[in-house]
């Protein structure tokens, strides 16, 4: 017992040192936090660029206004409420949370590089990577949920829909939990949909599908466990190895896409108190955030290595509760309709055969003198 509390109070001293105020002022929203294509933990203004290293930050200052000045024409504030980053193997870009402008980093400054409009169609979609384009899968824009993936074209310079012949098409959300394995495949859990009874109201979907990129088909894996039709986040998760990453106030929780299979893991020496209006990275197997959700914000790290060490309690459960079997319900289906009409059949035959009995027998009343 007395190990187990010096360990805890060993984590809760580390823990605070890993606690790293921001470069901006509380008050200031208009900012992204960021990893770079160098893997750089990066505060991003209108002005310029805080980097992280060595626990502090450098401040790079963008030549010109005209990145500013591009953000103000557009016309919505630059915030995580409008934009966010995405990484290729290459380049790094900012791009409009509804797939509308295009911004890609030059040197030191981003130049916007489309020739689209903020339509906001896809707002709250899951954005990833595939052939070092930019895809978006769902999102909500004109007052429906989609039900599609598109991606960025840098020869039109326009956003374009994945085309595909998939007999099954999953229902259009939003906010989903999503991951592009190494095998090609679009992972989706649950997410948000407009509600049945009313458009006024969102529902959770409680279902689980993938996205072949290369067959360019949609396959069914059945309804996820209850507990994860809550689970739902604004930006594309952080991952190693196929597996995603979610922090939550109260818990950390793993996807394993590789044996489909999720963990939560709980401490109760520290709350978390993260602000999940921004997003998390991965750098260096740590997990970095911005906590402060009713507070000073500072960037806080968790260690990935130390979530299988006793201060964690885990719990392990499979993503997908009941997966459907609908040539099982095809073949229920067939064998009740055909037990149905044996039935009927049977009941006119036995009608036909005493209609038969009565009309001729010769003791009836209708053949007496």
């Amino acid at each position: 017992m007395k190990r187990f509390v010096s360990f805890g109070v060993l984590f809760f001293f580390n823990f605070s040192l890993c606690q790293i105020q921001l470069p901006v002022s509380d008050s200031v929203t208009n900012f992204l936090f960021t990893k770079s294509e160098k893997e750089k933990l990066s505060i991003i203004t209108v002005n310029g660029v805080f980097e992280l290293n060595n626990n502090s930050w450098d401040y790079f200052k963008f030549p010109s206004s005209s990145f500013k000045q591009e953000i103000k024409k557009i016309g919505v504030e630059f915030s995580h409420k409008e934009y966010l980053s995405v990484s290729t193997s290459n380049d790094f870009y900012l791009v409009s949370v509804g797939g509308g402008p295009v911004f890609k980093k030059d040197d030191n400054q981003f130049i916007r590089i489309d020739n689209t409009s903020l339509h906001k169609n896809q707002v709250w979609g899951s954005f990833f990577v595939f052939n070092d384009k930019i895809h978006i899968y769902g999102g909500y824009g004109f007052w429906s949920f989609k039900d599609y993936i598109t991606f960025y074209d840098s020869n039109i310079k326009q956003w374009d829909i994945v085309y595909n012949e998939s007999p099954y098409i999953p229902k259009g959300r939003g906010k989903a939990i999503s991951l592009i394995t190494s095998d090609d495949k679009l992972y989706v859990l649950g997410g948000t949909t407009i509600g049945s009874q009313s458009a006024l109201y969102n529902t959770d979907n409680e279902d689980a599908f993938y996205f072949d990129l290369i067959k360019k088909e949609f396959v069914d894996l059945g309804k996820i466990s209850e507990p994860l039709t809550s689970k739902q986040t604004l930006f594309t998760l952080p991952s190693i190895n196929n597996n995603s990453f979610l922090v939550e106030n109260d818990s950390i929780i793993k996807f394993d896409f590789n044996e489909m299979s999720y963990s939560s893991f709980k401490s109760n020496i520290k709350k978390i108190n993260i602000d999940n209006k921004f997003p998390t990275f991965i750098v260096d197997q740590k997990i970095f955030y911005i906590s402060g959700n009713n507070g000073p914000k500072t960037l806080d790290q968790i260690n990935l290595n130390s979530l299988d060490q006793s201060v964690y309690s885990k719990s392990t459960f499979p993503i997908i509760s009941n997966k459907r079997d609908n040539s099982i319900d095809n073949i229920l289906i067939a064998l009740v309709g055909f037990v149905f009409f044996w039935i009927i059949l049977k009941l006119f035959l036995y009608k036909d055969h005493i209609k038969a009995l009565f009309l001729f027998d010769d003791e009836a009343i209708y053949f007496k003198n």
